[in-house]
This record gives structure tokens, C-alpha cells and sequence, in this order.
């Protein structure tokens, strides 16, 4: 028969407690932090989901073929550069915070303003864009 295994590793940057494992549009299970989750399948082609609590975000849909009674793993992974994201941001919205309210200068408070309908579309493409945040490949 069939099998589909899906390994989550530990990482520090998804603390999320478990992980919904949708295969072919129906939820089969979960899989919580550092476990591993089997499910034997009928033979043929599949379409798998991950998908978290966190603002219905999750993984891509990643198509495998299970002919021949095929056995495969997956593994799951998160987005890597997530502490960089918040280690840039900090002391860059702090800085412009400080900017604004310590100067009266047109320009500065222009310039100020584009900052922060940048960091606006950041937060938009961070909430509306989420799938994608769990990344899922063959091992």
C-alpha cells in the first residue's frame, strides 16, 4: 500500500502547536512540533496541504504520485528568514517614529510618510500573502 509520511522538525522560529495535514481537499490529521505523521493511500496522484491556525496560512499544495505503491516522505519546513524580518523592521520603525515626531521638516516628514506606506504593503503582503510560509519537499 501507498504511504505518505510527513516529518516536522523543531524550529525555534514555529512554535505553532500542530500543523493540519489536508490530503486531496480533506483533513487526514495533524502533526505537532518535532513528530512525524503516516498515512497509507490509495495508489495514484495526491495533492497535499499544510496549513496552521495562524491566519489560515499553510504551504503551497504539493502534488505527489503514489504509483507502484510508492512510499514517500515529505518534509515541512518554515519560512528561515522570519527573525530577520522582525530584527530589520524594530529599529527601523523606531527610527522613524523617533524621526517624525522630533522634526518639523516638510521633507523628513514626507519621506517619512513613504516609509511608512512601504512598511503598510509589507504588513498587507505579510497577512493577504501568507500562503507559502510552509515550505514542503521530498526527502
Amino acid at each position: 500500500m501507498a504511504k505518505i509520511t510527513i516529518v516536522r522538525p523543531y524550529e525555534w522560529t514555529n512554535q505553532q502547536r500542530s500543523t493540519q495535514i489536508y490530503i486531496d481537499g480533506e483533513r487526514v490529521g495533524h502533526v505537532g512540533i518535532d513528530q512525524t505523521a503516516q498515512f497509507d493511500m490509495t495508489p495514484g496522484k495526491h495533492k497535499i496541504e499544510l496549513k496552521q491556525r495562524w491566519l489560515s496560512g499553510g504551504s503551497k499544495p504539493l502534488e505527489v504520485d503514489l504509483s507502484d505503491n510508492k512510499e514517500i516522505t515529505i518534509k515541512m519546513r518554515s519560512f528561515k528568514y522570519n527573525w530577520l524580518v522582525l530584527l530589520i523592521l524594530f529599529p527601523f520603525i523606531t527610527s522613524i517614529y523617533l524621526t517624525l515626531t522630533t522634526t518639523n521638516s516638510f521633507m523628513v516628514k514626507f519621506m517619512g510618510g513613504l516609509l511608512v506606506l512601504g512598511l503598510i504593503y509589507l504588513v498587507i503582503y505579510m497577512l493577504f500573502l501568507r500562503t507559502g510560509f510552509i515550505k514542503m519537499e521530498e526527502v
